[in-house]
């Protein structure tokens, strides 16, 4: 915030070169300007040459009319003609009794004009008040035109330099009725520059001042400081002092109630804040605030879930304030919010805002396009991140969640920031996972890590360790799996988290840490549905040790007690290879039998398994159960053509051949004869053949024993 004098309301006065008042009215403007550079003094007027003279007939006659023209415009409240008139004269007749005062009064009105335009040319005043200094160095008013080119450069946000008039300023003029100005503006510059420290003993020391208006701008000063620094509380207590000590201040500085009354609003004491606001804007003087102090009001009650009173006074605000300025900007943005969300209570005449619909986007990007900091701009981050996500545009979603993320200030704990980077997080590291984008979840971690690494919930955690171990960074993996178990974390997911992380010390090879972790975990799911998955997770263990007993002991416990079809195909695979491996085919016809009562095996798979684990029966000759297990292969909804129901076909009749039933077993080679598979054909004809001859013998046998 800065301030700026006021040209004196007597245009006479002004007509006749008066001096300026002892103490100037300051009024503070926000101001956004973009300038490319300072020019060197002056150059921005045209040069004026002092041996030129005056042509004394013409400027009798010229001097008063531009004199008179320029109050004419006064009057009618056209300040920049009442310019252009007065630098006539300076420039015209530059030594003309007249000059002097035709450019001071040149100067401050630019400067008034300025103040109040949003992208105001300050430069051009920098250079009128710079010009004056340099024309007219003994007039009683070169103080004042320092103080003029500090505020000039202060608002062109050229701060070093308006700090270095200022600094000159008070060393130079230090019983200048303007001293109280001149230190207020500089701590103000100090502030804008983070020279914060340097700015508060500038106010102490205001504070020791003899003089009572010293101390009282010292107080007020010190509480825009601790406001600046987000000390609300205090900055209530300095603005306190003041009213307590002079109850009729406000009447010459309305300001005061203002500042109080935002302070606050600010701090939770959100009556007495408006109450005080209300006062403000009761105020003839009160009036140069009105849309900010407006806007600060709306937004009190939108936050406190008025919105019918808060739209009211947000609407008055767009009426009747400029486009563009911060208040506006304000107020589009929550009336924008309150149409998109659904939760907010609406009249059942209110039509529900299409987030799809792109042109409900401009309230959030006009406040980006000035606004880049501060809580505004992240109300308009997180609007249009809500936007994005409910078009499903990722990529767009990605990048306006980052940059909530970067200028997030939340800490832990409940607050609505920390909810809404909770969200964020949450929805891009879901939608990533589902989109196998594991390498974008890994920047999220590692970038946005001081958000990640304290969110107080498992699942974010979760989420990353799975990219990393999708990624093959497992030591990574393992360390933000059990990092996650800090957090809540759903039941499913938890154990879901438990099994990921010992697969990756099983990947590892750090056995000894999942031999503890699963240990642990056969007593924590002993009796339940997940007690399956411990166990099969330990079979691996024990086979990764070549321990393949215990490991032929957890799989088939593993598939005995699992009631998930969905993990039988890896379960049952992994125990009935074990027992093929140890040549147990009796154990792996009862797992084979327990894994088709559950289901989840794809028929042909099923199927195969039939074949591999008959086989082993056959050759251990256990023909009962292989016959059984060839026939369970054919049965029901499994395959009854292809090469693994031609193998069916073929062990099976081998099987009833020893079994001593040869008529089914001809009938099953017949079976396998008839299908696909040229090579199986060829060895069911041969068993055919075979059978066929060792019929004839049999009948040769018998006829030559007769």
């Amino acid at each position: 915030m800065v301030s700026s004098c006021y040209i004196t309301k007597n245009i006479d006065t002004i007509l006749c070169g008066a001096g300026s008042p002892a103490v100037a009215v300051w009024r503070r403007r926000d101001c956004f300007i973009l300038l490319t550079g300072i020019f060197l003094a002056g150059l921005s007027l045209p040069a004026i040459s002092a041996a030129s003279g005056v042509n004394s007939a013409k400027a009798q006659k010229d001097v008063p009319w531009l004199l008179k023209k320029a109050k004419t415009a006064l009057q009618k409240g056209k300040l920049a003609d009442a310019a252009t008139a007065f630098y006539e004269i300076y420039l015209n007749f530059p030594a003309a009794k007249a000059a002097d005062n035709a450019l001071w009064q040149t100067a401050k009105l630019r400067e008034k004009i300025a103040v109040n335009q949003r992208h105001a040319d300050f430069d051009k005043v920098r250079a009128l008040f710079q010009s004056y200094i340099n024309n007219f160095p003994k007039s009683a008013r070169i103080p004042e035109a320092y103080l003029g080119l500090a505020l000039s450069y202060y608002h062109m946000r050229f701060y070093i330099e308006a700090s270095n008039y200022l600094k000159l300023f008070i060393e130079e003029y230090p019983s200048s009725p303007l001293l109280l100005q001149a230190k207020k503006l500089q701590g103000e510059t100090l502030m804008k520059t983070g020279r914060e420290a340097e700015a508060e003993k500038l106010f102490q020391a205001m504070l020791k001042d003899k003089k009572k208006a010293n101390r009282t701008a010292g107080n007020i000063a010190m509480g825009d400081l601790r406001y600046v620094q987000g000390r609300y509380r205090l900055a209530k207590n300095f603005y306190q002092m003041v009213i307590l000590g002079q109850p009729n201040y406000y009447l010459m500085d309305p300001e005061i109630l203002r500042k109080a009354g935002m302070a606050d609003l600010k701090f939770g004491k959100i009556a007495r804040g408006r109450q005080e606001l209300y006062h403000y804007l009761s105020l003839e003087r009160g009036a140069s605030h009105r849309d900010e102090v407006l806007a600060a009001l709306a937004n009190s009650y939108y936050l406190s879930g008025a919105y019918q009173m808060a739209n009211t006074l947000f609407e008055q605000v767009i009426k009747d304030g400029a486009p563009g300025t911060r208040a506006v900007l304000l107020a589009n943005l929550r009336l924008a919010q309150y149409n998109d969300g659904p939760a907010f209570k609406k009249s059942k005449w209110s039509r529900p805002q299409d987030l799809a619909d792109v042109s409900g986007d401009e309230p959030y990007l006009a406040v980006l396009n000035g606004h880049h900091n501060g809580f505004m701009a992240q109300e308009a981050r997180y609007g249009l991140f809500m936007r994005y996500k409910a078009r499903k545009d990722l990529a767009d979603a990605y990048d306006i969640g980052r940059s909530f993320l970067r200028n997030s200030a939340a800490q832990r704990g409940g607050s609505l920031e920390n909810k809404r980077v909770g969200n964020i997080l949450l929805y891009l590291a879901q939608e990533f996972l589902r989109a196998k984008k594991y390498q974008k979840i890994y920047d999220l971690y590692f970038v946005d890590y001081r958000h990640v690494n304290d969110f107080p919930d498992g699942r974010l955690l979760y989420m990353v360790g799975q990219a990393m171990e999708a990624l093959g960074l497992y030591n990574q993996a393992a360390v933000v799996y059990y990092r996650a178990l800090k957090w809540p974390l759903a039941d499913k997911d938890r154990a879901d988290l438990y099994f990921r992380r010992a697969g990756v010390y099983l990947i590892l090879k750090n056995y000894a840490a999942a031999d503890r972790l699963l240990t642990w975990l056969r007593k924590l799911y002993k009796g339940t549905g997940r007690i399956g998955e411990v166990f099969f997770y330990s079979g691996r263990l024990a086979a990764a040790k070549d321990d393949n007993k215990s490991a032929m002991d957890y799989y088939q416990q593993a598939v005995f007690s699992l009631k998930s079809p969905a993990l039988m195909p890896e379960y049952a695979g992994h125990a009935m290879g074990m027992a093929l491996k140890l040549g147990l085919g009796g154990r792996a016809y009862d797992i084979w039998r327990e894994a088709g009562k559950v289901g989840g095996i794809k028929p042909a798979a099923y199927q195969n398994w039939a074949v591999r684990v008959g086989d082993v029966l056959r050759q251990t000759g256990l023909w009962d159960k292989a016959a059984k297990i060839y026939k369970a292969g054919l049965a029901g909804d499994l395959p009854a053509k292809g090469r693994q129901a031609q193998l069916c076909n073929l062990y099976l009749g081998d099987t009833l051949l020893a079994l001593g039933n040869k008529t089914a077993a001809v009938t099953s080679y017949k079976k396998a004869a008839a299908g696909g598979d040229a090579d199986i054909i060829e060895l069911a004809k041969e068993r055919l053949r075979q059978n066929d001859m060792a019929a004839q013998l049999r009948e040769l046998k018998k006829a030559v024993g007769k």
